[in-house]
């Protein structure tokens, strides 16, 4: 092996060169064109030309290299043996502390994730239809299927998620392949696969879940119980929620951190460019910018932005002694940040958070800055009830309190003008939301919510009485 190639991907951290030419051992020499996968200081995945194909290469890297790579062809073998469409191994090997393998390109695919165009943070979307025909559906239901035949077999992939596997619409028939086999293991027992098929449930739009359960039971012949399925799906949905907000503060692949002795800095990688001269000028932008909020605690301007409306609040501080008391806290602004991506995975309408920055003077904290996606709509207070169906916003109203009981969440300032309606519910100002462990706190702090929401209308209105009718119907 050339010495250069490894150190050169671990001196690149994130971005490896294009064309990346290396010599695998004493086999074939590999020209990557196309990045697909980094995971700095561990694992390389390109797009490859060798020996005139097009292959997929992975390339391992620093502690237990060899290790990963077998595991990989071992995982290939297991789905060649169980009749499942993998990618052909092609070439593995090691050498000098890295490892190696090389399996075919399966040309016209596409992750689920991409055919499907789904969304990390969001389980919900205006956009989404359960009707039989949606082709997100259809692709969703093809992966069901292979999986449901990896059950019957005795396997299940133990990182299943929707980017492992591709749809392949090269024929009339859209093939399903999985790929990433390192996780791919033996499971005979019925719980296993019920929390592996709900696993990967909780990846995905909610509304689709009666139909790929009805796909799932009928290959496994309804071994799946589908009431205990969909429970063990929320758990997973809430796992995955309380992560993507763990890891939105920490630099990785989905977000990109920095900060220094005065400045933390977390947003979206996708958006690291773009956003990175409106994050070093926010209350600049803020003065220029139309003020939708200037009151004492929070100051919040909608933001047009390289075409894009934006909105940031930041969040003030009123004077030292409140400044004192919150030097050692998170900001406002951390917790919205972090609660408006949990929100959004368990199915909670609220707008995109895109970055969020804190004044530091080193481990002490000062003034925080949200920024999001602008809302669209109205709050619930200025809506006309002339135009608006008020029985549908209800509606709405009580599905999103349902997700409130299951997850145990209180917003702590659950008012009309928190909550907007266009074509669905969003809900805003996050920063006094808890996930309640104590069942009984949780119920004072939601009876609380409920209280707070009703007050907004007069009692013998015709909104007053559809809420009332929305909470006594779910108590």
């Amino acid at each position: 092996m050339e010495d250069s190639w490894r150190d050169e991907l671990l001196r690149s951290n994130r971005h490896p060169s294009l064309p990346f030419e290396l010599q695998l051992g004493d086999g074939p020499r590999v020209v990557v064109d196309h990045w697909l996968r980094i995971l700095p200081g561990k694992r390389y995945v390109g797009r490859a030309q060798m020996a005139g194909q097009t292959v997929v290469v992975k390339l391992f890297v620093g502690v237990r290299a060899f290790v990963k790579a077998e595991r990989e062809a071992e995982g290939i073998h297991r789905l060649q043996q169980a009749e499942l469409h993998t990618p052909a191994l092609l070439e593995q090997g090691c050498e000098g502390g890295a490892a190696w393998v090389v399996t075919a390109y399966i040309g016209e695919s596409r992750t689920l994730f991409d055919a499907a165009d789904l969304s990390v943070d969001a389980n919900f979307s205006p956009s989404l239809s359960d009707s039989p025909d949606d082709q997100g559906l259809q692709y969703a239901q093809s992966v069901v299927r292979t999986i449901a035949e990896m059950h019957l077999k005795g396997l299940v992939q133990t990182d299943i998620h929707p980017g492992n596997f591709l749809i392949d619409n090269s024929s009339n028939q859209s093939d399903c392949w999985v790929i990433d086999p390192a996780d791919v293991v033996s499971e005979t027992s019925k719980q296993g696969r019920a929390e592996n098929i709900a696993l990967f449930l909780a990846q995905l739009p909610e509304i689709w879940w009666p139909h790929l359960l009805r796909t799932y039971s009928e290959i496994t012949d309804s071994e799946a119980n589908c009431d205990k399925v969909r429970a063990l799906a929320w758990q997973a949905q809430a796992r995955r929620a309380a992560d993507l907000a763990h890891k939105s503060v920490r630099d990785c692949t989905l977000f990109k951190v920095r900060h220094d002795w005065r400045r933390f800095v977390a947003l979206w990688r996708e958006d690291e460019q773009s956003l990175g001269p409106l994050l070093d000028d926010l209350d600049g932008w803020i003065s220029r910018s139309k003020i939708l909020k200037d009151g004492g605690s929070a100051t919040v301007a909608r933001v047009d932005y390289q075409g894009r409306e934006l909105v940031i609040k930041r969040y003030n501080l009123k004077g030292w002694s409140h400044r004192l008391k919150r030097f050692w806290r998170p900001t406002r602004a951390w917790h919205s940040w972090m609660a408006g991506h949990r929100l959004r995975v368990i199915g909670i309408n609220s707008p995109k958070p895109l970055a969020m920055v804190e004044h530091r003077w080193g481990p002490l904290r000062g003034r925080g800055y949200l920024v999001t996606e602008k809302a669209e709509g109205l709050d619930l207070l200025a809506l006309d009830s002339a135009n608006t169906s008020f029985e549908q916003v209800a509606a709405a109203l009580g599905r999103m309190l349902e997700l409130f009981r299951r997850h145990h969440i209180s917003h702590g300032d659950l008012k009309g003008t928190n909550l907007l309606w266009s074509s669905e519910l969003e809900v805003i100002d996050l920063d006094a939301i808890r996930w309640h462990n104590n069942q009984a706190r949780w119920q004072r702090a939601y009876q609380k919510d409920c209280v707070r929401l009703q007050r907004n209308w007069q009692s013998d209105s015709a909104e007053h009485e559809y809420i009332a009718a929305v909470i006594n119907s779910s108590s």
